[in-house]
């Protein structure tokens, strides 16, 4: 290790204003959130191995703000009249103390960062509103935001000039960010997927690119933990339908409908979509390489080219080649194996249909099917079993896991419980890989990938 790396992690070993930061990061600048970790790490050091903290304008600002604060906390310390030994180890005290010191700098500065947002959506709204010409898609729901938001893209490209919001941009300001920097003047169709971490949020996406279709995937236990109960979580679903234009045309599939409380639309349309065998004006799709969540998200992306007058031919070659995004149910060779990458989702819903998906490749392939996961993440207070049942599930349906040492390799291990032989403990993806072709050979096994999980949850 490098001599300036090494010091950078002692200094961040006494003052760990960086591990606090990054923590901070990680929960999108909430600062609850940061508190709900301190328990976890508050004694542990240097915590970034997976990712790295982001030196962003607002992560430089709140950094700034924090070590200006503890040093002006020292400073005073040092100028009172205690004995010498008093300050001194008031100042060691106040050592550990930069987790606070980071989230008073937040508080202190949200204002600011508050108000350079708002500024960035209202700039965003307007660009969007000056573009009469363009129609936009709005796509939210638990999981299967990002693969509908492709199989739309991909559906419709080729018949109106159309720009996707890339990847997991999602949030309002990250929507606002990348329109302003983006959105070109041609542009006559806009795809964009919204997520929230509580109500309110979509609708500030929907007032920055106000939808003429909105989707919305399903209601599920993703990000139940931050929501609080599915009641808070269906009344931010609802926002996609609730603040579209007027007459926008709202999809979704009769059960997604009932559980979002059957919502009034007043003068918007409704689009059920039905279940059972894909199809496109009329012309049967083949179905026969698609998982059951993927033809569920199949419908919805054809639902919308439906409403966008598609024509059938298009639609048809378009069907024949979709593609799914990274990490999301793909297969793939992945360290050395033939694979399902479905290390992006992350709820009991997904994991089920992932391991559908690699049950079928295992199949396909004639080899056995192995898993590595670290666990599903935010789960609702209803939900707490859910890392139980998921080692229950592998335990009848994988014929070996590998399970990461997160902080839910415990509870996924208790439901493994009666079959030892069946599970592997690895501390991490790379204590697996170390010996992985040695264990679990690729002539031999098809491996499905979970999600790793990020760093707080090691």
């Amino acid at each position: 290790m490098a001599l300036s790396a090494r010091l950078f992690r002692a200094i961040n070993a006494i003052l760990p204003f960086w591990d606090a930061l990054y923590i901070l990061q990680m929960e999108e600048y909430r600062v609850r959130r940061l508190f709900k970790w301190l328990p976890r790490f508050a004694l542990r050091r240097n915590i970034a191995r997976r990712q790295k903290l982001q030196y962003t304008s607002r992560a430089k600002t709140i950094l700034a703000v924090s070590v200006a604060l503890w040093i002006a906390a020292a400073a005073f310390v040092a100028a009172t009249a205690w004995p010498l030994f008093l300050r001194l180890a008031a100042i060691v005290f106040l050592c550990p103390l930069a987790h606070l010191f980071v989230a008073v700098a937040t508080w202190a500065l949200w204002p600011v960062h508050h108000l350079a947002a708002s500024r960035l959506m209202r700039n965003a709204s307007r660009a969007v509103a000056s573009r009469t010409r363009l129609r936009v898609v709005a796509i939210a729901g638990s999981y299967g935001k990002t693969t509908v938001k492709h199989l739309v893209n991909q559906l419709v490209r080729y018949t109106v000039p159309t720009q996707m919001i890339p990847g997991t941009i999602n949030t309002p300001r990250g929507i606002a960010i990348w329109i302003l920097k983006n959105l070109r003047p041609s542009t006559e169709l806009l795809i964009v997927e919204m997520d929230a971490y509580q109500p309110g949020e979509i609708m500030q996406s929907c007032r920055i690119a106000p939808p003429d279709i909105a989707v919305v995937t399903n209601v599920g236990d993703q990000h139940l933990e931050r929501f609080g109960s599915e009641k808070r979580l269906v009344r931010a679903l609802n926002e996609t339908f609730a603040f579209g234009k007027p007459n926008a045309v709202c999809v979704c599939e009769s059960e997604t409908f009932e559980r979002l409380g059957r919502p009034a639309l007043h003068n918007r349309v409704l689009r059920l979509v039905e279940s059972g065998p894909l199809s496109y004006l009329g012309i049967s799709i083949d179905e026969s390489r698609m998982s059951s969540s993927t033809r569920s998200n199949a419908r919805l992306a054809l639902a919308v080219a439906d409403l966008l007058g598609v024509p059938e031919r298009f639609a048809a070659d378009a069907c024949a080649a979709l593609e799914l995004p990274d990490r999301r149910q793909v297969r793939i060779a992945m360290h050395g194996y033939d694979a399902i990458d479905d290390s992006y989702n992350i709820s009991f819903n997904t994991a089920q249909a992932g391991l559908a998906a690699g049950r079928d490749l295992a199949r396909e392939r004639g080899k056995k099917l192995l898993v590595v996961t670290a666990g599903i993440p935010e789960l609702g207070p209803k939900d707490q079993e859910k890392n139980r049942l998921l080692g229950a599930l592998l335990r009848e349906q994988a014929d070996h896991t590998v399970i990461l040492g997160s902080m839910f390799a415990g509870e996924i291990v208790r439901g493994m419980e009666g079959a030892a032989e069946r599970f592997t403990l690895a501390r991490d993806l790379n204590a697996f890989l170390a010996s992985a072709h040695a264990s679990f050979p690729p002539s031999e096994w098809v491996l499905l990938m979970q999600p790793e999980l990020h760093d707080l949850y090691y």
